[in-house]
Parts: C-alpha cells; structure tokens; sequence
C-alpha cells in the first residue's frame, strides 16, 4: 500500500513552513555564490479559529548549488487586519506584529488575535526592502455536529471547537478503521485530514514487518469539499502510543496549496501555487476539530 504524502516535520505549522522551501528549491535557476541575486519575499501564515494567532514566517530562500539558505526578514513591518460588521457597518481592527532573527513572531501591543471563522483577514507586510506583501482570506465555517465512529462506539460532538480529549481504549490494526463525519458545509471548499504522533515510542512499531524508510511523522490526506465522511486508513498509524486527529476545513487557496506542493514534491511542477502579492508563499485561515487516540500493538 502506498504511503499517503508526507513531511519529516511533527508540527504542522513547521510542515506548512516546510511546504515553502519547494516554491524555491523549484526555480528553474540556481545561482551560485558570486551571483548577485535577490531571491523574493516568501511569507507564511495560518489563522486556525478560536486559537490564538501566534507564528508568522517571513524569510527569503535562496538554492545555492545543491543546498538551501533561508535568511529571516527582520524589521518588517506586518498588520493583520479582521473585518466584522458592526450595525450593519463593515469596521476593522488592525494587529501589528514583527519577527525578529530567530523567527520568533511578537505582538507590537497588548491585544491578541484570536481569528474567527466565517470572517474576512487581510495581512500586509513592509520589508526593509519596501517591499510590500499582501493578502486576503476568509476562514470557513466550524462544523455544526460531528460523529467519531472508534469501534462500536459512536461520540457525537456538537459546535465542537478545537481540541477534544482522547477517546476510548486503545486501538489496534485489527480494530475497524476510525471514520468521522460531520454536518453539511456549504461554505467548504476543501478538507484535509491530519494524524500527527504526539507521543509515540519509534522503537515500538504496530506492524513488526513495517521498515520505517521514510522517517514519517506528521500525515495528511486530501479530503474532497463534497464529503461528509472520512474513513481514516491504518497506514497512517506506525507506532505505538498516542495520536492527535484532525479533519480540517481548509480555504479553497491553501487545498490548492497543499495539493501542488505535493506535485512539486514529485517533480510535476517548479512551483507551488501562491497568493501572495508582490511575492510568494500563503496566507490563510482554517476551523478544525481534533482528538486523541491510543494505538496499541496487538
């Protein structure tokens, strides 16, 4: 069975960070240390509902021979901007944030940005270079009711928002494979499903015939936008020990994303689709819901 697409990476943030690196690595050139070239602005950025925004990525990647170098963009200048209505008024408020060298992202003031689904965002970024990057999102809706089949047991969440705890006994590769569903969304306009180890012994793996070749953590498995259900395959699940799953509503920009960043993994396409103005990488926004489950061996 083949592997479903992955990154060596067990954060997905870090994963979708990592996403960037094919929008350079692919260039069609790629200079060597006496080229004066200035590779472009590439930024990143992920607003996740009801979570605390906190990790903006601003760098440039410059492929110099076989290898990549990634300078941070310091000193730049960035706003988040959230549209609302307001009395049948459309207002705004602005979040200014910068990034200093190590890429850790700070807030320029006390307020905090805690996105909301089914609102408008739009980012601006002013490098030192005066360069200026911009662009548009709007978070998909959050999920009326959802149903976690684990065995014989149905759990029904209603409006869940984020994280839910781990559910039930361990399960094994004999056990029914877990499937989710969920409540029609009109505004979907992709789903993706996430299995991250987030505590698991890699010495310990659920089938003892598996060769852990590619060094996987983190997992991810397009889901089309029509679907009501997901059925979550085995071979996602390599070790023993406990896992976060996810089904996340994604924007229509980031499915596509996603998508051809996988195409750029397998030499398909240079680049990655973008939509950032006046440079390159993404800025979107996602609801979710996510929980925990055990693996054991049998």
């Amino acid at each position: 069975m083949n592997k479903p697409f992955r990154l060596p990476h067990n954060n997905f943030h870090v994963l979708c960070s990592a996403l960037t690196l094919a929008i350079i690595i692919g260039c069609e050139h790629f200079p060597s240390e006496s080229d004066d070239y200035q590779a472009e602005p590439v930024v990143s950025a992920f607003l996740i509902a009801n979570t605390q925004f906190q990790n903006i990525r601003l760098e440039r990647v410059v492929p110099i021979s076989d290898r990549v170098k990634r300078i941070p963009i310091d000193n730049a200048e960035v706003y988040i901007t959230e549209y609302y209505t307001h009395d049948d008024t459309i207002v705004y408020k602005r979040y200014r944030f910068y990034q200093d060298v190590d890429y850790k992202t700070k807030y320029f003031h006390w307020r905090r940005l805690y996105p909301k689904s089914n609102t408008k965002y739009r980012i601006d970024v002013h490098t030192p270079l005066n360069e200026h990057l911009w662009a548009e999102t709007v978070i998909p809706e959050t999920f009326d009711t959802v149903h976690i089949h684990l065995k014989d047991d149905i759990y029904q969440l209603v409006k869940p928002q984020l994280s839910i705890g781990t559910f039930g006994e361990a399960l094994t590769l004999s056990d029914p494979n877990i499937k989710i569903s969920w409540s029609e969304l009109d505004s979907a306009k992709g789903l993706i499903g996430i299995v991250d180890p987030v505590d698991v012994n890699k010495n310990d793996p659920l089938d003892a015939d598996w060769n852990d070749q590619f060094n996987t953590n983190v997992g991810w498995l397009p889901i089309g936008p029509d679907r009501q259900s997901f059925t979550i395959p085995w071979v996602m699940f390599n070790w023993a020990g406990e896992y976060r799953v996810e089904v996340r509503i994604v924007t229509e920009e980031y499915f596509n994303y996603l998508l051809s960043s996988e195409r750029v993994d397998l030499g398909l396409i240079n680049r990655p689709v973008s939509n950032i103005n006046g440079g390159f990488g993404i800025f979107t926004g996602m609801s979710l819901v996510g929980f925990g489950v055990n693996m054991d061996k049998e």
